[in-house]
């Protein structure tokens, strides 16, 4: 023999030929897992179109009169094409919920699942949990399957938050200074750069703001580190909601303000909704909802709270 059989890789239903040379043959025979194939007796075997039971481990003996001598092993591999049978849909959960995305493929063995086009470490299966979404999760997200020699992959889906939800954050605390803040959940729904909170017991003067990217905050900026924090310090970030309302009861009114935290805001009254006069003092929203009850004794007015420029 001076050419051995060679290993091959086909495509369902192409063609697959093994061959060998050899000097001084006067016969051959091909075998397919130890087992004679009939017919197959000349120095090239050929499948015209193969299918995946062609798959196996081929010799051929090689013959000159009564001696023969074996050829070497080679492996037949017949290979399908990927076939995504069910893609993946987008999703929209509320904040902390959990989101599985799903596949369904034929003549796979290989499953990797992306975000925003990154490979997602362990995400290896036909489906893909986050436990409990934040908004960092929120983004495209889909999935690329293989069976080793061909990859193919699905349709790009999104991940979104149904509902707005808020933000938080820790706080870093050097020798009594606030000198930082990490985000911890992002939040989402943010159209506006919310105001941020520092307390506790004995700190004062630290003042902080959010940067807001795609309805995430994506950072808190120290602008004034105070003093006297200790390290049990916490920070409240605004909720992504930036709206009033209120319910009128027959003598009295409750108003329920769901406000910016460290903004000033007034509470205001009027007959005919064109003058307003003033009700208290302004304040600083310390919470983020307040409830208000105010005497009424006149019938026919109307309340509003608005920030104070």
């Amino acid at each position: 023999i001076i050419k051995q059989p060679e290993s091959l890789s086909v495509l369902e239903g192409t063609e697959a030929a093994l061959s060998v040379e050899a000097e001084n043959a006067t016969g051959y025979q091909w075998y397919k897992d130890n087992t004679i194939i009939n017919g197959a007796t000349n120095a090239v075997y050929a499948i015209t179109a193969t299918v995946k039971e062609d798959s196996g481990i081929y010799y051929v003996n090689v013959m000159h009169q009564d001696l023969l001598v074996k050829s070497k092993e080679a492996r037949l591999e017949v290979y399908s094409l990927p076939v995504i049978t069910q893609q993946p849909e987008s999703l929209s959960v509320l904040g902390g919920e959990s989101a599985t995305f799903t596949v369904k493929a034929e003549n796979v063995t290989e499953y990797q699942w992306y975000k925003d086009g990154t490979a997602i470490s362990g995400a290896n299966q036909e489906t893909y949990t986050i436990e409990a979404v934040k908004g960092y999760d929120v983004g495209e997200y889909s999935v690329v399957v293989g069976n080793g020699s061909t990859k193919l992959a699905s349709d790009v889906v999104t991940l979104g938050i149904s509902e707005p939800y808020r933000a938080t954050a820790e706080v870093q605390i050097a020798n009594g200074y606030v000198i930082g803040a990490i985000v911890t959940d992002p939040g989402w729904g943010y159209e506006f750069e919310p105001k941020v909170r520092i307390k506790d017991e004995f700190g004062e003067g630290a003042e902080a703001h959010c940067i807001v990217e795609n309805g995430m905050i994506v950072g808190i900026i120290i602008d004034n580190p105070g003093s006297g924090y200790s390290e049990e310090s916490t920070i409240k970030v605004g909720s992504p909601f930036k709206y009033n309302s209120m319910e009128i009861a027959v003598k009295d009114v409750l108003i329920t303000m769901h406000l910016t935290l460290g903004e000033e805001y007034q509470l205001e009254c009027s007959k005919d909704m064109k003058t307003w006069e003033k009700v208290g003092e302004p304040f600083i929203a310390e919470d983020e909802v307040v409830e208000i009850i105010v005497d009424v004794i006149e019938t026919g007015r109307y309340f509003r709270v608005h920030e104070v420029k």
